[in-house]
Order: C-alpha cells, then structure tokens, then sequence
C-alpha cells in the first residue's frame, strides 16, 4: 500500500503534517479533523482512510495548524479554513480529479465553511450547524481561560508531538458564531451528516437536531443519517460509518 508523510503549506504560510495513502491518481478523500485533535483522530481517521483505500481511493490526512505536527498559529476557523483551502490547492496540482472531504466534529465544520467548488461531496460526522454555547471553565483549565483574558491567549495543554494547543477568544467565540442559513445554503454539491444518538451524548443529540432544522438548506440530494449507540466519537461505530461513507462517495464521487 503506497503511504507517504507530505509536509504542505497551509493558510499564513504554516507548515502542515499529512498523511497521503493510495494509488488512485483521479480520486481522493480529504479527511479534516475535529478541534484540538489532529490526522489520526485516535487512530480513527487511520482506520477511515485505510477503508477508503480498499474501497478505491486515495486519501490525504493533515493537521491543522496549530494541532498534531502541524506549525504553531493560533486555533480558529478562520485559519483552518484557509488551511483546508490551501490542501485542496496541493489536491489540484497533484492532479486529481475528483476530490471528496471526510470531517468530523469542527472539521465538518470547516469543511461547510470552505464550501469549495473544487469538492464533489462530503461525508460528515459530528458537524455543527448551529450555535453551540459552551462553559468554557467546564472545559479547560482555569490558567488557559485567565491567558486568553489577560494576554489575548492560552496554552491548553496538548498530547503527541506538540505541548500546547494555542487558543484566543476567537478560538473559543467560533463556536456560537455560526449562522446555518449562511453557511449550510452556500454548500450546493450533496453531503451525507452523520450523529449519534447515544441517550448519555446530550451535545451530540443537540447537534442533530440542529442539522435536521438545518437540511431545509442544504442541497434536495444531502442526507441526515443517524448511527444507533453512536456518540460524538463514533468510537465502536467506524466500520459502520465507513460503509455509509463509501456507499455515499461511489453514488456521489466514485474512485
């Protein structure tokens, strides 16, 4: 199987770390992960990408900057959007043809927000559509909340190969600034949502309902799937979520 470790330039010029893997030179899954998390996704991503690769595709995997082994920049939409613009630049130079996104969480966030025309369909898990209002202190620690309050940033604390997430009230203010109207009526190729319903996941089932509300917008082909037991994480459900996510892509951006 054909793996490689790329290093491409993402918004502002950061280096990101990826991941690209099969032998299709026409078609390829794009994975953009969710915040303060990075191309693996606990091995998730890895188990994905290795399913797209035996269904046909190519796939690329990448940190965002500021996450995994990617340059350090502060965390925000803003500048994963541009990131995620700037690797479907690379996307387009290598040649492929046909390009989908897998995101989870606030990377099928992001991968609204990008609403590039270059992108034939996504599979998303997890997406927010809507405003999410957080308690932060519930969250992080009280020194990151106090950084960003006093010196305009913070340090949360990071696993891997980086020691610290860098995070500004912006970081945290993106996730109760989402219009869905805006973002949701702007995305017109089809997209496949996909969230838990585990009864203990009351966030997930919350986001849900606000992509249900949110469908309306989207384009008459886009789906709302729901996985069964599933949380957040989809953690026990990857298979599952990869044999919707193939059957989606063969229908929609076939290898």
């Amino acid at each position: 199987m054909n793996v490689q470790e790329v290093a491409l330039t993402g918004a502002h010029g950061v280096r990101l770390a990826a991941i690209r893997e099969g032998a299709n030179p026409e078609a390829v899954v794009v994975f953009a992960h969710g915040f303060l998390s990075d191309k693996h996704a606990l091995g998730r991503f890895d188990r994905l990408a290795a399913r797209y690769v035996e269904a046909g595709y190519s796939t690329l995997r990448f940190d965002f900057s500021g996450n995994g082994a990617s340059g350090n920049a502060p965390i925000t939409d803003e500048r994963r959007t541009g990131d995620l613009r700037a690797v479907l630049d690379q996307v387009e130079a290598w040649g492929y043809q046909r390009v989908a996104l897998h995101g989870h969480s606030k990377g099928g966030s992001v991968s609204l927000r990008a609403r590039d025309p270059r992108v034939s369909a996504m599979v998303l898990t997890g997406a927010r559509t809507a405003p999410v209002y957080y308690d932060w202190s519930e969250h992080l620690p009280a020194d990151v909340l106090t950084g960003i309050r006093t010196r305009g940033r913070g340090r949360s604390p990071a696993t891997g190969p980086r020691a610290f997430h860098l995070l500004t009230q912006q970081s945290l203010d993106d996730f109760a600034t989402v219009d869905t109207r805006e973002i949701l009526s702007a995305v017109k190729l089809p997209v496949l949502l996909m969230y838990g319903d585990a009864p203990h996941d009351r966030e997930e089932l919350l986001l849900a309902e606000h992509a249900a509300c949110g469908m309306r917008y989207l384009s008459p082909e886009s789906r709302l799937l729901i996985i069964h037991g599933a949380d957040h994480s989809m953690e026990g459900h990857i298979e599952e979520v990869a044999d919707h996510g193939i059957a989606w892509l063969r229908t929609h951006c076939p290898a």
